[in-house]
């Protein structure tokens, strides 16, 4: 049976505990304290300050890479994949969420999306675990009703307050994800998709 999105990132947390493990794009979000949180810039619970396209790793020194919704905002998303495959030691795992039906959301920059076909042809020198739908059609649909009614406000704090209203009124839909997510065709408008494998 296909685990969900919380239940892999929840196990490869709980493994990785006494292993080396890294968060490409981190931010400032911490997910564990024995994660290495990387970002591109100082911030609070940034680890390491890096460019995810020059990892500074020795090759085959990882045991757990997560990249969580950075690959979109990286200029040659294929590059960190490939840093990321030399940093990780064989057997070990890797574990990446990439939009596909979302806004542009820049942070600070947003370059593309892909399906899931396009996630596992990226990650086609990895063996597949698991691969799926991480945000459901509901949270797309939510997304882009927000943006769309912010399209008619003209002001910051119009803006605001109308993203507040929506996500109140279209939550709901999100809901609604718990129960449509695993249906045949839910991918083809899917918010975010997934790929879990190994080395």
């Amino acid at each position: 049976m296909t685990l969900n999105i919380s239940q892999h990132r929840e196990k490869i947390i709980r493994e990785s505990a006494g292993k080396v493990i890294i968060n490409v794009g981190s931010g400032n979000h911490r997910l564990a304290n024995h994660i290495i949180n990387i970002d591109i810039s100082k911030r609070e619970n940034v680890d390491v300050v890096a460019d995810a396209h020059n990892l500074p790793f020795k090759d085959l020194s990882v045991d757990y890479i997560l990249l969580l919704a950075i690959l979109e905002h990286v200029e040659e998303s294929e590059r960190v994949i490939e840093e990321s495959y030399r940093v990780l030691k064989d057997n070990g795992i890797i574990y990446c969420e990439f939009p596909f039906i979302q806004p542009e959301h820049n942070a600070p920059s947003d370059y593309t999306r892909v399906t899931i076909q396009g996630l596992r042809k990226k990650f086609r020198k990895f063996k597949e675990i698991d691969s799926g739908i991480c945000t459901g059609p509901g949270s797309a649909i939510a997304w882009m009703l927000t943006e769309y009614v912010k399209l008619f406000i003209d002001n910051r704090q119009g803006k605001k307050l109308i993203h507040y209203f929506m996500s109140i009124f279209l939550f709901p839909l999100k809901y609604l994800d718990k129960f449509i997510s695993h249906r045949k065709d839910a991918n083809k408008i899917a918010a975010a998709v997934y790929f879990y494998g190994k080395k």
